[in-house]
């Protein structure tokens, strides 16, 4: 078994550097996200706080990504790429310096997060919209189970560094080793030697208008897309609880930032399970791989609420971890296998800002409903949401008749 997933992980050299460059930025980015979240916690005490801080991570993000789409589709987006890791590097820099001198502010950290967010438009779907230039198109579904298992080892690795390491070295030591891990990425994907067909199309002089207008056509024709699109986004809104009130329903039970970390690890090794056992097997794409996800992420939520023992928690969040990333697997191949080349970068953005678009307000919301409610209360709606969810994929007709690989 180990021996076929790292088969498919060697067998081309532009998609190891690249899942390599990713990995080692993520390792970086998983510690950083434990230590600044865990900081602004400590530092004010407050959920409100809290969700402020990842609403600022996300809206930049929805703001510049049909602006990022439509660079995408007319760059390299290797380029793009390289750029944004450089760019993310200096950020990191930057917000070091107040740091060492002890005079790092909320509203200074915020400035940094929504720089870093913007490069984030150009570089997350920047990458989505490489690996088919880059992978057999048979390949995709294990090519993606292997960029996920990557990203899913980071979390799992991340957390647990970033938890260990913010006694020791603090917040200054791993914002430093979040910069050296993007100059290391940014290394990795300038190595890639990709013919990106894209630039071949005779498209660089359309406008912005243009491609919004075909973006537009594409999702008449694919209403399917549109609508699971809008259900994620739905989802998505729900699942920001978990975000912003996870460290805060830790401390309520007494825990301390390792339990935290550690629960953030364990979503990651359930993913892992999940990548391995879709790298070695044969598992098609499926409308109803779709459906079970979302059950199995609703009921492990539900689980998760209802308990305060801690190895119950782990359990649970494992199998979040399962959950979330056969959803993420099933969803990212559909896109990647029926947009067109020369519309991956914007639709791939667009579909970005459409499912992230109710994050922000998610925080807000959730944020300030952590300090009246109890997280375990909320918790229970999130679960509520994703079964009702999974329902919806299971008995839409149009669903469950549409199949990527008729």
């Amino acid at each position: 078994m180990i021996r076929k997933v790292l088969g498919d992980y060697f067998i081309n050299k532009n998609f190891f550097l690249l899942i390599n460059g990713a990995f080692v930025s993520m390792i970086g980015t998983r510690m950083y996200e434990v230590a600044i979240t865990w900081w602004v916690y400590q530092k004010t005490g407050s959920s409100l706080n809290v969700g402020w801080f990842l609403i600022a991570t996300f809206l930049p993000r929805i703001i510049a990504s049909p602006y990022s789409g439509y660079v995408l589709d007319h760059t390299s987006r290797r380029n793009i790429m390289v750029l944004m890791d450089i760019l993310r590097g200096l950020l990191m820099l930057f917000l070091f310096i107040p740091v060492a001198i002890g005079k790092l502010t909320i509203i200074y950290l915020a400035a940094i997060t929504i720089l870093v967010s913007v490069c984030d438009a150009f570089f997350n779907p920047a990458v989505n919209s490489l690996i088919p230039d880059i992978i057999n198109k048979e390949l995709l579904v294990r090519g993606n189970s292997l960029y996920q298992l990557s990203n899913n080892v980071s979390k799992v690795l991340g957390p647990v560094f970033g938890a260990t390491l913010l006694q020791v070295v603090g917040v200054g030591g791993i914002i430093l080793i979040n910069a050296l891990s993007f100059v290391i990425s940014g290394m990795c994907v300038i190595l890639i030697k990709v013919e990106e067909k894209h630039l071949k199309t005779g498209r660089k002089s359309q406008t912005f208008i243009k491609d919004f207008q075909e973006c537009k056509i594409f999702f008449k024709k694919n209403v399917f897309i549109l609508s699971l699109v809008i259900l994620i986004g739905v989802l998505n809104f729900f699942t920001g609880a978990l975000h912003v009130l996870l460290p805060v329903h830790v401390k309520r039970l007494g825990m301390e930032s390792i339990q935290y970390g550690s629960l953030l690890s364990a979503l990651s090794v359930g993913a892992i399970a999940a990548m391995v056992i879709t790298t070695i097997s044969k598992i098609e794409v499926s409308i109803l791989f779709l459906a079970i996800s979302l059950f199995v992420y609703g009921l492990s939520i539900l689980v998760f609420s209802l308990t305060s023992s801690f190895i119950i928690m782990i359990i649970s969040y494992f199998v979040v971890g399962i959950g979330q990333t056969i959803f993420n697997v099933n969803m990212v191949s559909i896109l990647q296998k029926i947009i067109p080349i020369d519309l991956r970068g914007k639709v791939f953005s667009i579909v970005q800002a459409l499912t992230t678009a109710l994050i922000p307000i998610s925080y807000g919301v959730f944020g300030m409903l952590g300090n009246y409610f109890k997280t375990s209360y909320i918790f229970i709606l999130t679960s509520v949401a994703l079964l009702t969810g999974g329902i919806y994929v299971f008995l839409s007709e149009k669903l469950i008749e549409y199949s990527c690989n008729e």
